[in-house]
């Protein structure tokens, strides 16, 4: 009986660790969006199609030739090579481009550079 009480304790354990860890990642991707968008110029947000909640996240390895940059300031360049999010805003256009990427930081979400648009 002992036995039975403790197995179906630990099931039940293990079933609110796993619902607490899957909501949690649901929620880092919302909050990278929001903090994102809370770093772009207001002339930006006016170009984007809704707000943050429209935005789409993923994670790429970032590579030199897919951001646009300002050649007075190069501290994106110590991100080429490592991983960061890009977060896909639809945008108000007629163009064949229906979205503008930006790239952040994983560990604290800070804007790092506009993608480029074809």
């Amino acid at each position: 009986m002992k036995k039975v009480m403790l197995l179906i304790l630990i099931v039940v354990l293990s079933m609110g660790v796993i619902a607490c860890t899957n909501e949690n990642d649901a929620s880092d991707d919302k909050d990278v969006r929001e903090v994102v968008w809370g770093q772009l110029p207001s002339e930006q947000k006016d170009f984007i199609d809704g707000n943050w909640e429209d935005a789409t996240v993923s994670k790429i390895e970032l590579r030199e030739g897919i951001m646009s940059s300002d050649l007075h300031d190069m501290s994106e360049t110590l991100y080429i090579g490592n991983e960061v999010y890009a977060i896909d805003f639809p945008i108000r256009s007629g163009s064949s481009t229906n979205t503008i990427t930006v790239f952040a930081d994983v560990d604290n979400g800070e804007y790092i550079a506009n993608g480029l648009v074809d």
